[in-house]
């Protein structure tokens, strides 16, 4: 089966199953690697710190700040592939309504970087382990170990894609994983959800305040139940059953 994006906007069901329909709204954050102060391996000055941050988005950057003020010496590591970084705009988030996740974060990382205290690296980090001292070190994926007393994971989540093709391509431009953050800028469009059973069914009654015309793929046999299939057709929700093979698109 074939799903064409322009003709419906696909809600997809993960990110911990939409934190189980709570309405919560979850934005990662994009820290593009645009600052020229962000040093390589060859160029830090020590190799030990008061406190390593591994993830450079928000709550990586909110932790360096924050410590950073308190004359902690820490070291931010980013690997600069957050989980939204073909996401267009950022939305319903207080004072960066409507801007782009990358200029939200280059702002923020200019705001961190004033503090001498706070050094920020671009890599990988792929091993830690708490020494016979007490600290906690860290491996780079060039092979390279820093050291610090404390340590704080701020990687944030990865999203579960389905093996669809075409739906990486279109992830966080036609196909939208929270309507907060999405919602308005496709309201009163065609709108196809892809889930199915409890999931398929609570997200039907949420995103129908968007939209009226929703279409409920549940990428094979349908596991609503007899009251929830009666309910959604009450309300002229299509519920499509045939598997989804790919999505047509244009550059998402």
């Amino acid at each position: 089966m074939k799903a064409r994006n322009k003709n419906y906007r696909a809600y997809s069901l993960s990110r911990r199953a939409f934190l189980r329909q709570t309405g919560i709204m979850l934005t990662g954050i994009y820290l593009p690697a645009l600052s020229n102060t962000s040093v390589t391996i060859e160029s830090m000055k020590h190799t030990n710190f008061d406190v390593i941050i591994i993830g450079g988005s928000y709550s990586g950057l909110a932790a360096g700040l924050a410590l950073g003020r308190a004359q902690m010496n820490v070291l931010v590591v980013d690997g600069g592939h957050p989980c939204n970084k073909q996401t267009p705009y950022s939305h319903n988030f207080l004072t960066q309504d409507g801007t782009k996740p990358a200029e939200t974060a280059w702002l923020a990382k200019q705001q961190v970087q004033k503090y001498t205290t706070v050094e920020f690296l671009n890599g990988i980090a792929v091993k830690s382990r708490k020494t016979v001292s007490g600290q906690f070190e860290i491996e780079m994926e060039s092979g390279e170990k820093f050291r610090g007393d404390k340590l704080i994971i701020a990687t944030g989540i990865k999203d579960q894609i389905p093996d669809i093709r075409g739906f990486s391509e279109c992830w966080g431009i036609s196909v939208l994983h929270c309507p907060f953050c999405h919602g308005w800028e496709v309201r009163n469009e065609k709108t196809g959800i892809f889930a199915n059973g409890q999931d398929g069914f609570e997200l039907c009654k949420l995103i129908s305040n968007w939209t009226s015309e929703l279409f409920l793929f549940t990428n094979g046999t349908s596991t609503l139940s007899p009251e929830q299939l009666q309910k959604l057709e009450s309300h002229h929700i299509t519920i499509v059953e045939k598997k989804v093979t790919r999505l047509e698109h244009s550059s998402g």
